[in-house]
């Protein structure tokens, strides 16, 4: 089982359960989100929880957690690490938030803890972001937290973080 949370001061980050299905399939069908997506549709539960268990619970390179306020528990958002390679020390990360909690500096305290605990966990060295290149909101972010611009492919653009040696 993939259970892991992490703690930051305001946030706590908790991998997903079956049951948050409902809550991650409204976030994630947002109108300004679905948009960016690479297969830009809208999400049904069904589809989800057909990922969830079929995908995800076997998937030992990726890891998802729900974003929490510590203060109230309500979720507000996910986070995740995808295609993690220990090997390589490298993995990617992504993230959504609920539109009401936008530029509040919760993403970047989610992004942050992620990052921090891969390195911790399995001494990650590189981290990627792939986002679709008119998410301009997106790429600030995450160029406001050391990124860099590596390549563009079919309208996503890749990004990279190194730990500073």
């Amino acid at each position: 089982m993939k259970e892991m949370n992490i703690h930051t001061s305001r946030l706590l980050l908790r991998t997903i359960e079956r049951e948050d299905a409902k809550t991650i399939v409204k976030l994630r069908n947002q109108d300004s989100l679905y948009k960016y997506y690479k297969n830009p549709c809208k999400l049904t539960i069904e589809a989800h929880d057909q990922w969830y268990k079929n995908s995800y619970l076997k998937d030992s390179s990726r890891y998802d957690f729900v974003i929490l306020l510590r203060e109230n528990r309500r979720i507000i958002g996910t986070c995740g690490i995808n295609n993690l390679d220990i090997s390589r020390e490298c993995m990617e990360v992504s993230y959504l938030l609920d539109e009401d909690y936008r530029k509040n500096g919760y993403a970047a305290e989610a992004v942050t803890a992620l990052i921090n605990m891969a390195e911790n966990t399995w001494n990650v060295k590189e981290v990627s972001a792939v986002i679709h290149q008119d998410n301009m909101a997106s790429v600030c972010f995450i160029k406001n937290l050391g990124f860099i611009w590596k390549c563009t492919t079919d309208n996503f653009s890749e990004y990279i973080w190194r730990r500073n040696n």
